[in-house]
């Protein structure tokens, strides 16, 4: 009677094993076993093929670069320009333009050549408009606070000295918020505040707070001067000055009914005034005239009349009106000759 055949497995070789062979083969496993020895797999067993790995061992000189590399470095080497994160990016590009600075620096020193000085000058510009960000709620253009901290900006690269270790950005910014500040303490207010006031009106603000919590009430001047270890001129001139930082516009209506403008409320300086000496002297000398000659010099010069207008006033010739100024002025010269000399 003929075998039947064995179904064909997947595992299963192409040639057909007899059943002595299996037998055999079954008691070399099972000899191996008790010796400890794992056999190697059968024809039953599948390998399990594995992909051709693609990277290529890097040669000694490679690894001895990749060696000498910083970590930033071997990070950004690694890492394909698409594939860098911000941060990273951000520090490479830092990287960059510190060098790129460092080396410009060196020629502008050796060189004194005004087109790289403007050159290291734009290079920080983002700066300092970062920095002028700060203070755009000032009340002031946004222009006039660059330009401010541009001027701080040069200040910094004429002073700057690479020898202490300090990167340029990090030199540069306390003179920029610094210039920036500057503009707005002595040019933004109308009026110009002493940098001493300026100091002294903040600590008297911060003792005033305090000294209202501890009384209970708003300490007089006396009492805050006494704290700080001020004459209370100092404070009371402080105090002051702080309400005075804007003028007032002479065209703005006065406070009252009547809102007059202010303009009107001031007295102008009267020209007279140069002359009131002069004028004292002459009023003495009028005084020591006669009668007729002080009339006649009335009609002549304060009221601009002519020698006959004058004679036809006083019912007198012209002739003699004219003797009656000469003896007039005669006589008021003496006369202001001994007054300046009594007076001298």
């Amino acid at each position: 009677m003929a075998r039947a055949s064995q179904p064909s497995t997947p595992f299963a070789s192409s040639s057909s094993v007899s059943p002595s062979q299996e037998n055999s083969s079954q008691r070399a496993e099972a000899l191996e076993k008790q010796a400890g020895v794992k056999s190697a797999p059968t024809t039953k067993t599948r390998a399990i093929a594995r992909p051709r790995s693609t990277v290529k061992p890097k040669s000694a000189s490679a690894e001895q670069a990749s060696a000498e590399q910083s970590p930033a470095e071997q990070v950004t080497a690694q890492q394909s320009p698409t594939e860098q994160t911000p941060a990273a990016a951000r520090a490479t590009l830092r990287l960059e333009t510190a060098s790129e600075f460092d080396r410009l620096y060196r020629l502008w020193r050796e060189s004194n050549d005004p087109a790289l000085r403007e050159r290291l000058i734009l290079m920080h510009r983002s700066l300092v408009i970062y920095l002028a960000r700060r203070f755009a709620d000032r009340g002031e253009s946004m222009d006039d606070v660059v330009q401010q901290g541009m001027i701080g900006l040069i200040y910094a690269l004429d002073h700057f000295d690479p020898s202490r270790g300090v990167r340029f950005a990090t030199f540069a910014t306390p003179t920029i918020i610094g210039e920036i500040r500057r503009y707005f303490r002595d040019k933004s207010r109308g009026v110009r505040i002493p940098r001493r006031v300026q100091e002294m009106h903040q600590a008297i603000l911060t003792k005033i707070e305090s000294l209202t919590q501890e009384f209970n009430r708003s300490p007089t001047y006396r009492e805050i001067a006494q704290s700080l270890s001020l004459p209370i001129e100092d404070v009371i001139e402080t105090l002051e000055s702080s309400r005075s930082l804007d003028a007032i516009s002479l065209d703005e209506p006065f406070a009252g009914d009547d809102l007059v403008p202010l303009a009107e409320r001031i007295g102008a300086v009267d020209p007279a005034l140069m002359f009131s000496d002069e004028q004292s002297l002459l009023r003495t000398a009028l005084g020591r005239l006669p009668e007729k000659h002080r009339v006649v010099l009335h009609y002549a010069y304060f009221e601009n009349k002519s020698q006959i207008e004058i004679a036809d006033l006083l019912h007198v010739s012209q002739m003699h009106v004219s003797r009656l100024l000469r003896s007039a002025l005669d006589q008021l010269r003496k006369h202001l000759e001994e007054e300046y000399l009594e007076n001298r």
